[in-house]
C-alpha cells in the first residue's frame, strides 16, 4: 500500500486548496450570526493558535466549508471512527467531535498537533496512515478534484482496505463552473481560491465511475448549493445491504 503514495498526491487536494472555495455557490449572503456561528464551527475555540490554518482564510472560505461538513455530516455514523482525507486544519473533527468516537487526518499541507481521540498527520494517503489502522468511514471533501487522473482510482482503490466491514466514503465534488465563481470570489476578496488550477476538469459524474469500478455501491448522490456541488456517499463492497438514492 505504501507503493501508491508516489502516485496519489492527495496533495494541495489535502488542501492547500483553501477549504471553501470549491463549494463556492450562488447564495443569498448570510447573516452576520450565521457568519460567526460558522466561524466558530470551522476554527473552533482554538481558531487563533499558530498551528491552525482555520484563522488565516477568508470569511466566505469558513463559511462555504462549515456547509460541505454540514452537509455530509448525517452520513458519518454516530461514534465512528473516521479517516479524513484532506483534513486542512481538522475542522471536520472539531464541529463533530461530539457525534463521532475518534479519528485521523491526514494532509499534505502542515496539519494542527493531535488532539484527544484525533491524530494528525502530515503526508499522503495511505502511506502515511498507520499500519493495520481501518475506519467506519472515510471523508473526502473537496479533494478528489485537485487529485491528477491517474492517481485518482488508486486513491479510490485503497478505500476499500481502509474501510472496516460495511464502512463508507463520504466525499463532496464540485462542479467545474464554481471555477469562474471563485475567480469572481477572489476578484471581490471573499475567497482565496488558491489551487483551482488543479481541478483537471474533473466532472461530478466522474465520481460514480471511480468508485464503482472499484465495487462500491452508490448510497447517496445528491446535488446542493443550487447544483454546483455535489455529494457522493458510497457502500463498500462488502455491504449486501445497500440501496440507492439519487436527488
Amino acid at each position: 500500500m505504501r507503493r501508491l503514495n508516489a502516485n496519489v498526491a492527495t496533495a494541495s487536494a489535502q488542501k492547500r486548496c483553501n477549504p471553501g472555495a470549491c463549494g463556492v455557490a450562488l447564495t443569498p449572503a448570510p447573516s452576520s450570526g450565521a457568519v460567526r456561528r460558522a466561524q466558530t464551527a470551522y476554527c473552533g475555540i482554538d481558531r487563533h493558535s499558530p498551528t491552525l490554518i482555520g484563522a488565516q482564510i477568508k470569511q466566505g472560505d469558513s463559511v462555504l466549508q462549515a456547509w460541505r461538513i454540514r452537509k455530509a455530516a448525517p452520513y458519518i455514523p454516530r461514534g465512528a471512527h473516521v479517516l479524513d482525507i484532506g483534513c486542512s486544519d481538522g475542522a471536520l473533527f472539531r464541529t463533530l467531535e461530539g457525534r463521532i468516537g475518534s479519528g485521523v487526518g491526514v494532509d499534505t499541507a502542515p496539519v494542527p498537533g493531535d488532539r484527544g481521540r484525533f491524530r494528525f498527520i502530515q503526508g499522503h494517503a495511505p502511506g502515511a496512515l498507520p499500519d493495520g489502522d481501518r475506519y467506519d468511514a472515510i471523508t473526502m471533501l473537496a479533494v478528489l478534484e485537485h487529485i491528477a487522473p491517474h492517481a485518482q482510482h488508486a486513491l479510490v482503490a485503497s478505500c476499500v482496505a481502509l474501510l472496516r466491514p460495511h464502512g463508507r466514503v463520504v466525499c463532496t465534488v464540485p462542479s467545474p463552473k464554481v471555477d469562474a465563481l471563485i475567480h469572481l470570489g477572489q476578484w471581490l476578496r471573499i475567497l482565496d481560491g488558491m489551487a483551482e488550477h488543479e481541478h483537471y476538469g474533473f466532472e461530478p459524474a466522474d465520481t460514480l465511475r471511480l468508485f464503482t469500478d472499484c465495487g462500491f455501491t452508490v448510497r447517496r448522490a445528491q446535488r446542493f448549493q443550487l447544483g454546483l456541488n455535489n455529494l457522493f456517499v458510497f457502500a463498500r463492497p462488502d455491504d449486501r445491504a445497500h440501496s440507492m438514492t439519487r436527488s
